[in-house]
């Protein structure tokens, strides 16, 4: 039985995992004994955090693939290598995430500004959840008792901030995504 300091064995995914708060929590998890699965849009820069993990931590099963999460197609191939390499999995960190427009106000937001953040923090993060429920309920955790899935969110998806209103909205939808029981 796994304790609160220990996930030994468990195979977690981690998105947005080739820097900030993705690559700490790498570190975090692969420090108490996770099988890590860890996706990140730049491949040279997950190389190298890999390669870093890898280094502090010898024994940690560490994969990583260069994977797009506004891409459902490549998000479902990612999850499904991920079971195929692990035979399961327990859960997930998806903490990939842009900003960018900074500073614009809502009347001079391009479309493609627009779209672009909310495909990568509100549609990744639901492309990743669907494809991670999918899998950890078809044998994750303990005995396929289930796993966990963890989203990052943000103080501006509750209160907003001035000149980010793509990413204030992306963020609140993602706080109010939720799995529906049957």
């Amino acid at each position: 039985m796994s304790t609160p300091s220990s996930l030994s064995g468990k195979v977690i995914t981690v998105t947005g995992a080739a820097s900030g708060i993705g690559l700490a929590t790498a570190h975090l998890l692969a420090s108490r004994g996770a099988h890590l699965a860890l996706a990140d849009i730049s491949a040279s820069a997950l190389d190298t955090a890999a390669d870093s993990l890898k280094s502090s931590y010898p024994s940690a099963k560490i994969v990583a693939k260069a994977v797009n999460v506004a891409s459902s197609s490549e998000v479902n191939a990612w999850i499904e290598d991920v079971v195929k390499q692990y035979g399961h999995l327990d859960g997930a960190a998806n903490l990939a995430g842009i900003l960018q427009p900074m500073g614009k106000t809502v009347e001079e937001l391009e479309d493609e500004e627009w779209d672009n953040v909310l495909r990568v923090n509100l549609q990744g993060v639901f492309y990743c959840v669907r494809a991670q429920l999918r899998a950890i309920r078809k044998g994750g955790g303990e005995g396929g008792k289930g796993g966990s899935i963890v989203n990052a969110a943000s103080i501006a998806g509750i209160q907003g901030a001035t000149g980010l209103a793509p990413y204030s909205a992306s963020k609140r939808a993602s706080v109010l995504m939720r799995r529906d029981e049957k």
